[in-house]
């Protein structure tokens, strides 16, 4: 019967959209068939089965219903039998899931804003009140009602209400922080279950579930703390009274688990709240008293605690006003911090720096002390930080009290400190191109050296990860555009002369990572540094002359003006910018360098072998060219140990260049008398480049070769001459004259280094290059024949074979063919 009435009111509703009086009582009528329906499911199964089939659609009408009436205005009892109708639907198991928030919020957006009515005795008075007393039941059933959900219920209730307590209108504001007393208080008597973990500031390795998590401790805590400096008189009353109950709730929690004992953990919170609460019972909960806080369920006070029990009687014979008189709101927050978690502590922060921009509302000098204060806690997670930069950022510029300005000053030193790389990350994030504010944030870091030191590494960190291939269409998850960011922001710093932070102890790493970039810049695409430049294009000058003019400002902040100038006249500088002459500008660089005191260079050179230990594509080419440049100093052959450990890795490098690039530079080794013989540890890695596709670094190696095979001794010559000569016939005929030149120069010289049983193995070696090298007599480079007509020389010395030396020397290639069997064709076949 019940839901048949509900169809007829809902169809009615739904096609007959009446005005007035009528239209009130028809949603009077449908409001009240759904409380009989709901008081019939209790007795009746089948009746429950329609209503949780009809469900939604009676939400969702009652949505609508609530949707047409006046915001300004009660008018008549409309609001109060909604909310009679959702907590009988409630009461009988039908959960609004989603829906609940939408139509609280619509609940307290209505009630909360009607106009205060000072008349006790006025009808709407009345009205009000009463409504006002069903929407605090119709709160409590849903807690209820939830069961083992009751207390995520409960916070998707206080989610809706806490926004309320930030209204610019006093009423509002203060209805919302009474009816957030009433349900702490109420929920401390009933006692939801909440996970273990809760008030505890050292978190437990565990996984909770959602249902049992109470996760809006921190804004609740952070709200009701405000809120006890608001201007109202009667808020800061109810605000402290929430914040008593929500003490009780965590005490009786913690007490039930058996990890605090009531007595010894609440003595001195309770002298700060109980005085208060002796008018503050409401006729659906206990009285807290004082033995809540003292003593144990079903154990009387010990006669030492009969004193403190007498204290608190005489604080809950005061007024509630006394109490934040005496206490103030500062000390009762500091009763909560040791009950706060990380993530509580970040929300308290936040909340806090947003409540900084309008000093009418809250006290500025208390939020910022509940920053200072949380700040110095245990760490934060990363995404913790990087929210609490980016309220910094965002809220600066509004913020204007001093108090509150040095408040975010000294939590962004401690930030920078504990966690510099969440920082550096999301400063860069905000604003990649350091606007005033940002710069504003950098300068504060960098005044506290030990932070400055951690910020600085951590910009060069992000220059340096210059990831090739991860690309987005955003900022933060495209670390090319990062690194811009970085050294963009580098360039600002260096110009500004109050940074106070020691240029030489960190030059290298930063000078290096600067040229790095220079040279990753120019490789940015379009598409990324229009990412970089959005929104900030004007007054900007392009991304890589900033790169190169941070570079002149560092030489000029570590006194190396001169060296800077020097670059300038050769046109280094101007080479950079461009990607064909960017390595040209690395040499003018890097042979400038060479001429800074030995102590520098030393540190450059090794932090370059540090950074060529690990292959990176990204800027190992621009490294190892710096690298090579520098080997060719004289007084830094301590430090070439360095060198030789990383060049095996790069002569097998894939990198188009590199393997000829570092033959150059032991090449150069070879020839220098105080460094030649340290180089043959690289001998087996320079043959090895012999057999690689690659021309030009043939031909170096085989310079490198003959240099080295000019300095052992004794057998291991004969072992190395038999195991190069293999590797040198392939190359007789190379496409390069120069490599077929060298390679049987190389090869002639490789029969006298043979000695004793080895001999025997080269003379076959010889034999088999005979052919060869007289199909070259006729090559049409003068300088290859020439070359081959020796070596045949020599191998009829080396063969003793008087004869073919004989024909050699004077050039008859038909009689030494007519000598090795027959013509040169014949021979090949």
């Amino acid at each position: 019967m019940g839901i048949e009435c509900i169809a007829r009111h809902q169809r009615c509703l739904s096609l007959c959209p009446l005005l007035g009086w009528q239209q009130a009582d028809q949603k009077l009528k449908f409001l009240a068939a759904i409380c009989t329906a709901c008081g019939t499911a209790t007795m009746d199964s089948s009746v429950w089965d329609e209503l949780y089939y009809f469900q939604w659609e009676v939400v969702d009408t009652i949505q609508v219903l609530l949707q047409e009436e006046p915001t300004d205005d009660l008018g008549t009892t409309v609001w109060q039998q909604a909310m009679l109708a959702i907590t009988s639907m409630s009461r009988v198991g039908l959960r609004l899931e989603e829906k609940t928030s939408s139509l609280l919020q619509a609940c307290f957006r209505s009630i909360f804003y009607q106009h205060p009515q000072e008349d006790t005795q006025d009808p709407e008075a009345s009205l009000y009140s009463k409504t006002m007393a069903v929407m605090d039941s119709m709160l409590k059933v849903l807690v209820c009602s939830a069961g083992t959900l009751g207390i995520l219920e409960l916070q998707n209730i206080l989610q809706v209400l806490l926004p309320f307590t930030r209204s610019q209108r006093e009423a509002v504001q203060e209805r919302a922080v009474a009816q957030i007393a009433s349900l702490i208080e109420f929920t401390t008597c009933s006692m939801p279950q909440v996970c273990s973990c809760f008030a505890q500031t050292i978190v437990l390795r565990h996984q909770c579930s959602k249902s049992h998590q109470f996760a809006i401790l921190g804004l609740l805590v952070g709200h009701l703390i405000l809120c006890c400096t608001c201007k109202r008189e009667r808020t800061r009353h109810k605000a402290t009274e929430a914040l008593h109950h929500l003490h009780t709730f965590i005490l009786k929690q913690r007490s039930k688990r058996g990890r605090v004992g009531p007595v010894r953990a609440s003595q001195s919170f309770a002298s700060d709240f109980s005085a208060q609460h002796s008018d503050c019972t409401s006729s659906s909960a206990p009285s807290l008293s004082a033995p809540l806080f003292f003593s144990s369920p079903g154990r009387q006070p010990r006669s030492h605690d009969r004193g403190q029990l007498e204290h608190q009687e005489v604080w809950q014979a005061r007024q509630p006003q006394q109490l934040l008189q005496t206490s103030g709101a500062r000390e009762i927050f500091l009763k909560f911090t040791k009950y706060l978690r990380p993530s509580d502590r970040a929300d308290i922060i936040l909340l806090a720096i947003k409540n900084m921009r309008d000093p009418s509302t809250y006290s500025i000098r208390v939020a910022a002390h509940m920053v200072d204060v949380l700040v110095l806690g245990p760490a934060f997670q990363p995404g913790q930080v990087l929210k609490i930069v980016r309220a910094i950022y965002t809220n600066l510029p509004s913020i204007r009290m001093l108090v509150a300005v040095n408040s975010l000053d000294r939590a962004l030193r401690v930030l920078a400190d504990k966690h510099p790389s969440e920082v550096v990350a999301g400063l860069l994030h905000c604003s990649p191109t350091c606007t005033y504010v940002a710069m504003t944030m950098w300068a504060v870091m960098l005044f506290e050296p030990q932070a400055a030191k951690k910020v600085l590494q951590e910009l060069i960190n992000v220059m340096m990860n210059q990831s090739l291939h991860k690309t987005s269409a955003s900022t933060k998850d495209n670390p090319r555009v990062l690194s811009l960011a970085a050294a963009s922001t580098i360039s600002k710093i260096l110009l500004q002369s109050s940074c106070t932070w020691d240029v030489e102890d960190i030059f290298p790493r930063l000078f290096l990572a600067l040229l790095f970039q220079v040279s990753f810049t120019t490789e940015l695409t379009p598409e990324e540094v229009q990412i970089f430049w959005k929104g900030h294009q004007q007054g900007l000058i392009a991304p890589i002359r900033s790169v190169v003019w941070a570079m002149t400002v560092l030489l000029c902040r570590m006194g190396l003006e001169s060296h800077m100038l020097a670059i300038e006249a050769q046109g280094g500088w101007d080479m950079l910018l461009s990607a064909q002459t960017h390595l040209l500008g690395v040499r003018i660089v890097a042979r400038e360098m060479m001429n800074t005191p030995r102590s520098l260079r030393s540190t450059i050179f090794r932090h370059l072998a540090e950074l060529l230990s690990v292959e990176n594509p990204s800027w190992e080419m621009v490294a190892m060219v710096f690298f090579v440049e520098m080997v060719g100093c004289t007084d830094l052959s301590e430090e070439l140990d360095c060198a030789l450990a990383i060049f095996p890795m790069y002569l097998q490098s894939q990198c188009l260049g590199m393997p000829t690039l570092v033959l150059r530079a032991i090449l150069r080794l070879t020839e220098r008398p105080d460094t030649a013989r340290k180089t043959l540890v690289l001998l087996p890695y320079v043959m090895e480049r012999l057999q690689a596709d690659d021309s030009d670094g043939s031909a170096v190696a085989l310079s490198v070769l003959d240099n080295m095979l000019q300095l052992p001794a004794g057998k291991k010559p004969s072992l190395i001459a038999l195991a190069l000569a293999d590797k040198l016939q392939p190359l007789f005929d190379n496409h390069l004259d120069t490599v077929r030149e060298q390679s049987i120069h190389l090869f002639q010289s490789l029969m006298w280094l043979v000695v004793g049983a080895e001999k025997k193995k080269m003379k076959k070696k010889v034999w088999s290059s005979l052919l060869p090298l007289l199909l070259h007599l006729h090559d049409q480079n003068k300088s290859v024949a020439k070359a081959s007509q020796e070596a045949l020389r020599s191998a009829g010395l080396f063969l003793k074979w008087r004869q073919l030396e004989h024909m050699a020397e004077t050039g008859q290639a038909w009689r030494i063919t007519e000598c090795l069997g027959g013509t040169p064709a014949s021979l090949g076949a």
